[in-house]
C-alpha cells in the first residue's frame, strides 16, 4: 500500500465534494449520489453473495465472478468462501460506503477517496477492468469480530460481474485499527508503553480490511507508531524479567493479548505468562505467590492495572518453546 500523490487523488477529492462531476467522460458517484436504480441492482447482487457466503456456496459466488477473476482465482474462490462461511454467519450488513465509477476506456486505474474526514478516512485503489465499475464495502453484523468483504463489480456485456472479493478483519469489539491507534497513543504519552505496544500489535492485525485496494489515511503514521511503540518497550523491558520484590523470584517472559467476548467482562486484557519456582500442581502456593504480584505489577509494568476490570495470569515452570506442551496454572485478577 505505497502512499500515491498525484493529480488523480485531488481530482477524486473534487468529484467527491462536488459530488456528480465528469473528467473527459468520466466521472464518480458515491452512496446517496448514485442512481437510485442502480443500488437496488447491486444490492440485490451484494444479497445474494452474502448468502453465497453464509451457506459456502463456491460455486454461486463464482457464477457472479468475471472471466478475468475465475482465470486469476478460481480455486482461491473456494478456499476464501470455505474460510468466511465460518466466520460470518448473519445476512444483515451495514455498508459502509459504494462508489459508481465511469471510466473512458477499460484497464484505468481508480483512486477514490473516502467522504468522511474523521480519522478512519481511507483511499480505494484498485485497477478498473471495465468502464463502468461498482465499488461496495460491507460490514456483516458482528460485535466481536467485524470484518468487511470488500467487492468490486464491473460492467461487460453480460451485465455485472465480480471482479474482485476481498474478506478481511474490519473491527473488533467495534473498533477499528485507527481507533486502537489512538488508544495507543494516549497510553504511550502516560508512560503505559506495555498497554500502547499491545493496543498497535491490534491495531496492526486490522489495519488493511481491504487488503491493497484499501488503506487508511493514517496508515502510514501507524505503522511509524508500532514500530516506535514496539522498540519502547524492548527498551525498558527485557524478557524474561524477574520480579525481584517478590521472594519465589517468578519471571514474567510474555504478555499478550486475551480477547473475552462469549463471557463478562468482554474486552482486550494483558495475560501475563511467568515462570515460576513453584510447581503447577500446587495450586495453593501458585495462588499465594500470584497474590504478591497482583500487588506489584503496576509498579513493574506502569498502567497495566489501570482503566480495565481484568488481567490474567497464566503460570509455568519452565518456559514454552513452541514446540511441546507445556503445563500451566491460570489465574484472574479482578480490578473493578
Amino acid at each position: 500500500m505505497k502512499q500515491k500523490t498525484s493529480l488523480v487523488i485531488f481530482a477524486a477529492l473534487i468529484c467527491f465534494l462536488f459530488a456528480g462531476c465528469h473528467f473527459g467522460g468520466s466521472g464518480s458517484w458515491v452512496n446517496d449520489h448514485i442512481d437510485s436504480q442502480l443500488r437496488t441492482e447491486i444490492k440485490a447482487l451484494n444479497n445474494e453473495l452474502l448468502t453465497d457466503i453464509i451457506t459456502n456456496n463456491a460455486e454461486g459466488v463464482k457464477k457472479m465472478a468475471s472471466s478475468e477473476l475465475l482465470a486469476k482465482s478460481e480455486k482461491g474462490i473456494d478456499t476464501l468462501i470455505a474460510q468466511a462461511s465460518q466466520i460470518i454467519k448473519d445476512k444483515e450488513y451495514d455498508v459502509v460506503d459504494e462508489y459508481y465509477t465511469k471510466n473512458t476506456a477499460e484497464n484505468t486505474r481508480n483512486t477514490l477517496m473516502s467522504t468522511n474526514s474523521d480519522n478512519n478516512a481511507y483511499t480505494l485503489n484498485y485497477m478498473a477492468l471495465n468502464k463502468e465499475v461498482y465499488v461496495s464495502l460491507l460490514v456483516p453484523k458482528n460485535k466481536a469480530i467485524s470484518f468487511m468483504v470488500l467487492v468490486i463489480y464491473g460492467k461487460n456485456d453480460t451485465g455485472w460481474k465480480l471482479n474482485v472479493i476481498q474478506i478481511n478483519q474490519y473491527k473488533i469489539l467495534e473498533k477499528t485499527a485507527v481507533d486502537y491507534y489512538d488508544e495507543a497513543r494516549k497510553n504511550y504519552d502516560m508512560g503505559y508503553l506495555i498497554d500502547a505496544a499491545n493496543s498497535m500489535y491490534v491495531a496492526s492485525k486490522i489495519s488493511a480490511p481491504g487488503a491493497d485496494y484499501f488503506k487508511y489515511k493514517k496508515d502510514d503514521e501507524m505503522k511509524t507508531f508500532y514500530l516506535k511503540t514496539i522498540q519502547a518497550a524492548s527498551d525498558k523491558y527485557h524478557f524474561p524479567l524477574t520480579i525481584a520484590q517478590i521472594k519465589t523470584k517468578p519471571q514474567v517472559f510474555a504478555i499478550e493479548n486475551q480477547l473475552i467476548t462469549k463471557d463478562e467482562p468482554q474486552g482486550i486484557f494483558p495475560i501475563i505468562r511467568y515462570k515460576s519456582a513453584i510447581s503447577v500442581a500446587d495450586t495453593v502456593a501458585l495462588k499465594a505467590e500470584n497474590k504478591e504480584m497482583q500487588k506489584a505489577i503496576g509498579g513493574v509494568f506502569k498502567g497495566i492495572d489501570q482503566n480495565r476490570p481484568l488481567i490474567i495470569y497464566e503460570a509455568y515452570n519452565q518456559i514454552p518453546n513452541g514446540k511441546t506442551e507445556v503445563k500451566r496454572f491460570g489465574m484472574m485478577q479482578k480490578l473493578k
